[in-house]
């Protein structure tokens, strides 16, 4: 289901003109070679560095552009087209570095609507909001940095461990593998319906999966360890506990040099390859994580990095998800974009305590992978984050442990903040039996108000709507006493 509330363009004349430039087969491409962004049309196979202007030179009725009449105040030459736009010649597309990314030039928001053009009318995300979450200054986080070669690594092994599950399961129990059981332990008891004696196999079956994901998690760490001291990195640390606005993920640990990652547009969708893996996201959302990357990152000025690292993230996720179809996409589901925009304006909400880079509404939120997250504006998982004050969302994967460790953490940051510090949550109304995150939020002292919004009258934003073109679901407020 999609949020069903269309973007606003700054300009309905800008949207026509976009529209028509879509029509007539124009597209925004980026350079490899000489990294920045160019236009291509599919029809002609006509390519410009300027944004094309219609109605001053048909390519198709007057090929040689005789008839174009040049811009006021433009003049003819002999590399123009006649209304002041240039072609690419082979000598601008000069070899850059082998693993170059150069920042791009940087986008007015109308530019970056263009960015995705059939999407034009679509955008998921206010990434201008500024923050209002207050934190004490921290240090570096100890993480090693992400590379694709250990990535690819985590990619093979946790595969491995998925398939050693489900023969367990199946071969040595009998068992039909519980939903999502690869991925959390939570509501096993409602996931397998069943006898005293199956649940016992079923822990069984964990403790085993436990020690084989132990020794996998060595080796990836040893290879990682590796890696990094063939490139002469070590470990640094410190820095003074002061309040200050809350800022992304710092490693402490270098990023050692990255391997080459290719990147190539099909239609819509942005395809990176890395030894023959490739990941795919769709233009509007790789815009977007540039944009975050922008943001937050500080250690790669010249976006030498950017591409390897998009690699990286969405390997990680597409991983976390699995590869049944639409397997793992109820993890990333995120609230309609009207919701945000009254959260935000009602109660002031700047920050998602439960996103990722792919999903995010705000630039500020907490995510599960710091070490590759980070450098697209991730604040670390919001267990391990501790405001003084500040307005904020919460739409927790729905596993009751992960639910009620997140109400937990909520009192006790209401309990000892003087500051103005409120929370809104999004929970299941799971009653059979009462979850108890949910028994412990109704009898809450900071509990402020409670609503029910029931089934079929909400919607979130589907979990992979970086990688599809529609999207599918959404629900008490909590703050402490310390006026707004």
């Amino acid at each position: 289901m999609t949020d069903g509330t269309p973007c606003v363009l700054q300009c309905s004349v800008w949207g026509c003109c976009v529209l028509c430039l879509v029509q007539a087969g124009w597209s925004k491409c980026w350079s490899k070679r000489e990294n920045r962004p160019y236009y291509f049309n599919r029809f002609t196979n006509q390519s410009l560095w300027e944004m094309p202007v219609l109605g001053q030179h048909d390519v198709i009725s007057d090929p040689l552009g005789l008839n174009a009449a040049p811009a006021s105040g433009e003049a003819m030459s002999d590399t123009g087209l006649g209304n002041g736009q240039r072609k690419r010649h082979p000598s601008e597309d000069a070899q850059a570095g082998p693993n170059s990314f150069k920042r791009p030039k940087r986008f007015s928001s109308v530019d970056m609507t263009c960015l995705n053009w059939s999407l034009c009318f679509r955008v998921y995300w206010d990434l201008d909001v500024q923050t209002n979450a207050v934190i004490r200054e921290r240090a570096p986080a100890n993480h090693l940095p992400p590379h694709p070669e250990i990535e690819l690594q985590r990619a093979q092994l946790t595969t491995k461990l998925r398939q050693h599950y489900h023969e367990l399961c199946s071969q040595r129990e009998g068992m039909s593998t519980p939903l999502l059981s690869h991925l959390t332990e939570c509501s096993h008891k409602k996931a397998l319906h069943s006898t005293c004696e199956n649940f016992c196999c079923f822990l069984l079956l964990c403790s085993i999966t436990d020690c084989i994901y132990t020794e996998y998690v060595r080796r990836i760490r040893q290879a990682h360890l590796t890696l990094l001291k063939e490139c002469n990195i070590s470990e640094p640390t410190e820095v003074q506990a002061r309040l200050v606005y809350c800022y992304p993920v710092r490693l402490s640990i270098p990023s050692p040099p990255q391997p080459r990652v290719e990147l190539h547009f099909e239609n819509d969708v942005a395809c990176l390859r890395y030894k023959g893996e490739m990941v795919k996201v769709n233009r509007g959302h790789f815009s977007k994580l540039e944009l975050l990357y922008r943001y937050s990152c500080i250690d790669d000025l010249r976006f030498e990095k950017f591409l390897s690292r998009v690699w990286c993230l969405n390997k990680r996720y597409q991983v976390m998800f699995g590869s049944g179809v639409n397997e793992g996409s109820g993890l990333q589901g995120a609230l309609p974009v009207p919701v945000f925009e009254a959260l935000n304006k009602q109660f002031g909400v700047t920050f998602e305590c439960f996103a990722s880079p792919l999903n995010c509404y705000f630039k500020q939120f907490c995510s599960a992978f710091p070490d590759i997250d980070g450098f697209f504006g991730s604040r670390g998982p919001f267990l391990s984050f501790s405001p003084a004050s500040g307005s904020f969302e919460a739409n927790p994967p729905f596993c009751e442990e992960l639910m009620d460790a997140m109400v937990k953490h909520f009192e006790d940051l209401l309990e000892h903040s003087s500051e103005p510090l409120s929370f809104i949550i999004f929970v299941p109304e799971w009653r059979d039996p009462p979850t108890p995150a949910l028994t412990r939020m109704e009898v809450s002292r900071f509990r402020r108000h409670q609503m029910i919004v029931p089934a079929f009258e909400h919607e979130y934003r589907s979990g992979l709507q970086h990688i599809c073109k529609r999207s599918d679901i959404l629900n008490g407020c909590r703050q402490n006493e310390s006026p707004n």
